[in-house]
């Protein structure tokens, strides 16, 4: 078969999910989903929606997750799952539905704060939402993170093109979208990017990787989920070895803490409550340095 050269593609993202038991990598056949290209190389990590091999030359390519064969990317999907050593419990509590009383941590010991190469936890100011003000909340708890406080209601003024007026009565309680918000954040100075990723294992392996090189960088993310309603979550962390994400949600009581298992946000995280099939996502990022 020919090598699998037309699908080589430069590496777009510095660090990514790296291959589990590494020390023993193992040379296998790759092959595209047409069935017609193939390369012999070790799976080395995940990088975003593309895969990291080593070929037998000991360089590293970089390859479209999606137009590896299927067989290939259920291998890929295999090494990005811990191995469990010995017979281990997994909690009902992380694979149960979701509702609005899960992962709710009301009292006791949160997380320490922190930045590790296998754990986040950004300590990100609680703020109570409005109806319907979800998205512009959580933008505006990012901003305090970032020590450049704006209110919500300013945020929505703003995805209107409009000049806010803190005096002027305020009745825009109305679902505001991620290219709306984008609109508001430019127009005091920040780019944040909005990404749909694909409502597939595919996506969410892409989805979730982005977020945790987002959150190591120490900005927070945005995410759509639809389970009892259609609603915004702001990710503040995550702990690779539990498998856990650490959500800020400003339409619970304080301290806003809620705590879900991958598996749990992958079952939730799509917009489809507003018609969209896809998982949107809005990272977010400081100001650029003048």
């Amino acid at each position: 078969m020919k090598q699998l050269t037309l699908l080589l593609l430069s590496l777009l993202v510095g660090s990514g999910l790296q291959a589990q038991d590494a020390a023993k990598p193992t040379l296998r056949t790759w092959k595209d989903s047409t069935g017609q290209f193939s390369i012999q190389a070790v799976f080395v990590r995940v990088n975003s929606d593309q895969v990291v091999l080593q070929g037998i030359d000991k360089k590293e390519i970089s390859l479209p997750l999606a137009k590896l064969s299927p067989a290939d990317r259920q291998y890929v999907k295999t090494r990005l799952t811990p191995k469990p050593s010995g017979k281990k419990y997994i909690s009902p509590a992380l694979t149960a539905k979701v509702t609005w009383t899960t992962g709710i941590i009301k009292s006791g010991r949160f997380p320490k704060k922190q930045v590790t190469e296998n754990s986040v936890y950004l300590d990100v100011p609680y703020r109570k939402q409005e109806r319907l003000l979800c998205v512009p909340t959580c933008a505006s708890m990012t901003l305090s993170y970032f020590k450049d406080p704006h209110v919500p209601r300013e945020l929505k003024v703003l995805s209107r093109k409009q000049k806010y007026i803190p005096q002027k009565p305020f009745k825009d309680y109305t679902i505001t979208l991620y290219k709306d918000l984008r609109v508001a954040m430019e127009q005091i100075g920040y780019s944040w990017k909005y990404i749909n990723y694909k409502n597939t294992d595919e996506g969410f392996v892409a989805g979730i990787t982005a977020i945790k090189e987002n959150l190591q960088n120490k900005n927070p993310v945005l995410v759509d989920v639809a389970f009892e309603s259609s609603h915004t979550f702001l990710i503040i962390g995550y702990d690779e070895a539990k498998e856990l994400v650490y959500i800020r949600d400003s339409n619970i009581a304080k301290p806003g803490l809620r705590i879900l298992s991958y598996q749990q946000l992958k079952s939730i995280w799509n917009g489809k409550g507003y018609g969209l099939d896809a998982r949107p996502t809005l990272f977010t990022s400081r100001k650029p340095r003048t």
